[in-house]
């Protein structure tokens, strides 16, 4: 009795052991709850759609890596379950707040979108934490695109 008690608990240390090292190995894997608000031009996109993809070691899009997207519902979006890592963003912004097909310089029936995909271009963050906001606030072409992200 006395030997097969020593032999569990030399069982249980070691998986105490090995425990650690698993977690260790697994390093910055796991997700994040990433949220927070899109505008173009100090102006909320009222409706479209966030995406995160994944980006590999060299800052290349990673063809293997899952891609975790989120609707943008009056400037707002909350992504659940996104992986950890260095992804880059993509925006697709279907309606800006105070503007409609037809009073924003365009025909109603163009498919369009309000934001041109040059505002987008280069925009990245780094998910590093379990709950975790990242602002994008997008500007016009001639501007520079920016990414504000606050842990």
């Amino acid at each position: 009795m006395v030997l097969q008690n020593a032999f569990m608990m030399m069982r249980r240390s070691g998986f105490a052991l090995l425990m650690p090292l698993l977690l260790l190995a697994l390093g910055c894997s796991g997700t994040a709850n990433v949220s927070g608000s899109v505008t173009y031009d100090g102006k909320a996109v009222e409706r479209g759609r966030i995406r995160f993809l994944p980006l590999d070691e060299k800052g290349e899009l990673d063809a293997k890596g899952l891609i975790v997207g989120a609707d943008v519902i009056k400037g707002k979006y909350t992504a659940v379950d996104v992986p950890m890592g260095k992804k880059k963003v993509a925006i697709l912004a279907l309606e800006i707040a105070g503007q409609t097909p037809a009073t924003n310089g365009k025909a109603a029936q163009t498919s369009e979108p309000p934001v041109p995909l040059e505002a987008m271009n280069e925009l990245q963050v780094d998910i590093n934490a379990a709950r975790q906001t990242a602002d994008f606030d997008l500007k016009k072409p001639n501007q520079p695109a920016g990414e504000r992200a606050r842990k």
